[in-house]
């Protein structure tokens, strides 16, 4: 056997080790200072929070959070395990591991890949039945999509059909669904180095089966793979459900999730696809452990079907985007607090907007600094608005809006009289202009004449 060797980036890994060791403490086994060159945790199913993790389990993941990228050769004299070979009598396989209701990290016990679909398992409810992998899915015992870390990205990915494999000296992020202990178990593998015929699975974008794909970044990590769409039945609705994994022991660490009720309580998910084509609301979570700038993007937006209308609103601001003319939104987060978005997707039709019933009103003191023109108007559908002041002539003064996410029926911006350099406008006549454009470019120009007087 060639000396065995981990690979670690600077930050975050999710990992495991199949090997048997005389030292089995990952200080010996990394051969680095626990107080000075990394820390290592567990997760607890129980407490539901992460513990220090002293040393490797087989079929067990582990956080390791490096101060550093490196490639390290395994000390604590590791040896290969012989369980993964088949016995005589077809028996062999490595030990039985317990997850419980909730999140687990398991992993390959051995140092080759195997696939999914090869576990089996039993439920303590009923222990003399073993399932395979697929049918402890169908039977809602577990959830089907397990979540790996992508060491490059700092971000999760996910693993689905059986014919994924499980990576040796990686760890899996399992949900279980069972108020009983399930038990898995590994059994030995026949042919080593075989890759499966079947690629990976990937979605196809149609008409009637679309997700949109939302991203969170702060300045060091990200999460980019939440989506929310339609499914074309019930039960591709329910294949697809996959749930948010803990947010990762690092300080840096970002999480987006998309919060719906599942089975009666409110849980947080990764993928949540509605069989139904119509108007959809999906309340977006965003927790950052660190303070700073996040941007929320939905990279895929291109694929989708064009007569989807899209928005986002920021709760907390009361800010909307038109996610068809903003690539992104920014704002600042507070440290370990979740800030809520709202996601709007709703199949509309094309047809040109209309711009009606424009007013102007003056509030404040007329030479005062509280003094402001309010402009209201409505709109027979949701639209992206620009609203430009213009001088009688037509020179541009102010952009009061531009690229606004505004609802069909009566909106309003607010004007504080003074120029794209903040100087107050002299008195005289000036026209709004509103420029509505819909969904799929259709615009819509309306003047409003109005007089400042001092």
């Amino acid at each position: 056997m060639s000396q065995p060797r981990i690979a670690l980036q600077a930050n975050a890994n999710l990992v495991t080790s199949p090997w048997n060791f005389e030292q089995p403490v990952w200080e010996a086994i990394l051969g680095l200072s626990p107080e000075s060159d990394f820390t290592a945790f567990s997760y607890d199913p129980v407490q539901k929070g992460y513990v220090p993790s002293t040393g490797p389990q087989r079929g067990y993941g582990q956080w390791i959070v490096s101060r550093n990228a490196q490639s390290l050769v395994l000390g604590g004299t590791p040896t290969a395990p012989t369980d993964f070979k088949p016995t005589q009598d077809g028996s062999g396989g490595a030990p039985l591991i317990t997850i419980k209701q909730g999140w687990n990290l398991i992993a390959n016990p051995y140092h080759v890949a195997i696939e999914l679909g090869q576990i089996v398992g039993a439920s303590n409810a009923n222990p003399l039945s073993s399932f395979t992998f697929s049918q402890l899915v169908q039977q809602g015992l577990i959830n089907g999509a397990l979540a790996f870390w992508d060491t490059n990205n700092q971000s999760y990915s996910f693993i689905q059909k059986t014919t994924d494999r499980l990576e040796p000296q990686k760890g899996y992020w399992i949900r279980s669904n069972s108020a009983q202990d399930i038990v898995l178990r590994y059994p030995p593998v026949y042919m080593t180095n075989v890759r499966s015929n079947s690629a990976p699975s990937t979605w196809q974008q149609t008409s009637n089966q679309w997700r949109l794909q939302l991203a969170a970044r702060n300045n060091s990590a990200s999460d980019d793979q939440n989506f929310v769409g339609v499914a074309n039945s019930v039960a591709s609705a329910r294949a697809n459900l996959m749930f948010e994994p803990p947010i990762a022991p690092i300080t840096d660490a970002i999480s987006m999730s998309i919060e719906k009720m599942v089975n009666g309580e409110a849980t947080r998910l990764a993928q949540t696809l509605s069989e139904v084509n119509g108007k959809q609301d999906f309340k977006v979570l965003v927790e950052s452990n660190t303070a700073g700038p996040v941007t929320v993007t939905w990279p895929n937006l291109a694929t989708i079907p064009k007569n989807v209308r899209a928005r986002l609103v920021d709760t907390v601001t009361g800010e909307t985007r038109d996610l068809r003319k903003f690539s992104g939104y920014t704002f600042q987060a507070e440290a370990k607090l979740t800030r809520e978005l709202k996601v709007q997707l709703e199949p509309g039709i094309s047809v040109a907007p209309v711009i009606g019933n424009v007013m102007v009103t003056r509030s404040g003191r007329s030479n005062g600094a509280d003094a402001s023109i309010r402009l209201t108007y409505t709109l027979t559908s949701d639209v992206t608005t620009t609203v430009r002041i213009l001088s009688n002539t037509g020179r541009e003064v102010m952009t009061v809006t531009r690229g606004r996410a505004d609802k069909a029926g009566q909106n309003e911006v607010v004007w504080n009289l003074r120029d794209q350099a903040q100087r107050s406008v002299a008195p005289g006549t000036y026209r709004a202009e509103i420029i509505a454009e819909g969904n799929d470019g259709e615009r819509t120009r309306k003047m409003y004449p109005f007089v400042i007087t001092r």
